[in-house]
């Protein structure tokens, strides 16, 4: 079976500066799905790169499996803190445990939270959100 372990260590190889990996999982049956973004545009191009690092470092002779390689799509939620990083100051949706729905602007990002900032009741709120209050979060699309 391909190891995790080793598809991350040939991703993080072949990661330029301001790209990262946002999530990687071989199943039973080895298929292996990655999921990487930068913060400025990451093109089919780049994914193309680090598919090519992830083939050249695994022996296909060895073990057979099947290879994706993918940015997340904007209907995913967030896995990492980059990709907060990368949408300060865009529209989120947050997803609190309580089941909260929040849009907001994410005005900016520590090791702790995210600051938001939000209208209720046609009143302005900015507020800090601590990463274990947070469900889930994924960019906010406007059609």
């Amino acid at each position: 079976m391909v190891k995790e372990e080793e598809v991350k260590r040939l991703i993080n190889s072949a990661l330029k500066e301001r790209e990262f990996l946002v999530d990687c999982t071989v199943s039973k049956s080895n298929q292996v799905m990655v999921y990487v973004d930068g913060f400025q545009n990451f093109s089919i191009d780049d994914c193309r790169r680090i598919s090519n690092a992830i083939e050249s470092g695994l022996d296909r002779n060895k073990e057979d499996f099947q290879l994706t390689v993918s940015t997340p799509g904007l209907d995913k939620h967030f896995k990492v803190r980059e990709q907060y990083i990368k949408y300060v100051g865009k529209k989120i949706e947050v997803i609190l445990n309580d089941g909260n729905k929040i849009i907001a602007d994410l005005k900016s990002v520590d090791d702790d939270g995210i600051q938001i900032a939000y209208q209720k009741n046609k009143k302005q709120i900015q507020e800090k959100m601590m990463y274990d209050e947070i469900s889930k979060t994924k960019p906010c699309i406007n059609f």
